[in-house]
């Protein structure tokens, strides 16, 4: 009797599980309103609808109010403490109102909570705008925004034949496969990099935008996890060196797409475009003695030129050894010198730079299929002699840019290190690491440079 009785209870909670997962399928339909929701280009040639965020926040899916980061919770998690749930409602803030204004330079103010190109990357619609489903745009940046629009795949993505499917198979179904580094790095890059389509160009920093300094790695480490961290580092141990290499080939290659298109002669920019430069040619102090490493103009460096690529591109190649061959590395590094070359005249030359650009975006591309399954901790400490040097470099710090990105290198490799063996450690490296921190504080945009690395 007992048995029979245990068996019905099993047989009740699966029954109870499919009821839950049809209510929540049919919970989406009933909800969507007679007009039809806007359609856009997931996979290849699928127009997918939107299902809003109500299609995911059911206590049996993802809104069960449980701990942080905790399965189910990621709802919760993602409302409470991600600042992309945001995303919308400070487009109706006053930093926001005066963006609007400056942009309008005495013309018609288009409000931000109104303008397409804001809505692009603060919205999950922006198509939506003034329009009677705008209230999907209030969620902010929200679960389709970075998984995908979930027509083909919302029904069915908890079953466990979906667990089964390939990251192709998925990106078929409109599902962004966000577990795969490169799929996430990618995602993030649309906005916090830019694309053709989602360009925050000089005109917007001049307006009061901040400016868009992005490294993938130091944006995962400071983000609330909605997701379980300890299954990343269980597919990646080492998830901070790996999340760092990945970053700076993603993101390259995205920031050089965007200069292909601000190059082209298609683009409706001004050329040459000054956000593709380093801010601390202008705007720093006169006076050398005043300067900080935010402000100081770049060391060793001809008066008169915006320097250029001390951001997305001075590690790049570090990053890459031992994992591509010395020969594409030697391609590579001067296909970078002669674009940096050809950005640091008085007029660069649009089709020379928007070719260049263009060939290093493919030749990134090429490395994306690979680099996701290679074992990165095998050359650990070949990347650590790479970047590491004991000697805090005078000039280096007086670049923020550079400094910046050299202080986060080291800070991945340092907790990769750590991740990989608890026991290890390198004083020398740690107080190193604290001292460029310090330095770099003084207009961080960073808020991982508000704490050291993993002690």
């Amino acid at each position: 009797m007992l048995r029979k009785g245990i068996n019905r209870l099993a047989g009740a909670l699966v029954l109870l599980a499919i009821l839950a997962s049809a209510l929540v399928a049919w919970q989406a339909q009933a909800q969507a309103p007679d007009e039809p929701l806007p359609v856009a280009e997931g996979s290849p040639r699928m127009l997918l609808k939107y299902q809003g965020v109500s299609s995911c926040t059911a206590a049996a899916c993802h809104n069960a109010g449980g701990a942080d980061g905790s399965k189910r919770s990621e709802y919760t998690t993602w409302f409470q403490h991600d600042r992309h749930a945001n995303a919308f409602a400070v487009l109706g803030g006053k930093q926001s109102e005066i963006i609007a204004r400056n942009l309008a330079s005495g013309g018609k103010i288009v409000p931000a909570k109104e303008n397409t190109l804001c809505l692009k990357c603060h919205a999950l619609a922006p198509e939506l705008a003034g329009k009677k489903l705008a209230y999907v745009n209030d969620d902010g940046v929200s679960c389709e925004s970075c998984h995908g629009r979930a027509e083909k795949w919302l029904s069915i993505h908890y079953l466990p034949e979906w667990q089964q499917k390939s990251d192709d198979d998925k990106l078929r179904y409109g599902m962004t496969p966000t577990k795969n580094l490169f799929y996430r790095a990618r995602q993030c890059a649309e906005c916090h990099i830019g694309t053709p389509d989602k360009d925050v160009n000089h005109d917007l920093y001049a307006a009061g935008h901040p400016p868009l300094y992005y490294e993938f790695s130091a944006f995962l480490g400071s983000m609330p996890k909605h997701w379980s961290e300890s299954e990343d580092k269980t597919r990646h141990p080492d998830l901070d060196l790996r999340a760092w290499v990945v970053g700076q080939v993603v993101s390259a290659n995205a920031a050089m797409k965007l200069l292909a298109h601000r190059a082209s002669e298609k683009s409706d920019n001004s050329w040459p475009e000054f956000a593709e430069y380093n801010c601390s040619a202008c705007h720093h102090s006169l006076r050398v003695a005043d300067s900080s490493p935010s402000e100081a103009y770049p060391a060793n460096h001809r008066l008169g030129v915006l320097p250029w690529g001390s951001w997305f591109t001075p590690l790049l190649t570090k990053g890459l050894i031992g994992r591509i061959s010395r020969e594409d590395l030697a391609i590579l590094d001067r296909d970078l010198a002669k674009l940096k070359s050809e950005m640091e005249t008085r007029f660069p030359n649009r089709d020379g730079v928007a070719s260049r650009a263009n060939s290093i975006a493919h030749r990134l591309k090429d490395l994306l299929g690979s680099e996701e399954s290679g074992k990165f901790d095998a050359v650990l400490p070949q990347t650590l002699d790479s970047l590491i040097d004991r000697r805090l470099s005078t000039a280096s710090q007086r670049d923020w840019e550079h400094a910046t990105q050299l202080f986060l290198a080291r800070q991945a490799v340092y907790r990769a290190m750590r991740d990989r063996d608890a026991r290890w450690q390198d004083p020398d490296e740690r107080g190193t690491l604290e001292e460029l921190r310090q330095r770099l504080l003084i207009r961080a945009p960073f808020s991982a440079l508000k704490s050291g690395p993993a002690k």
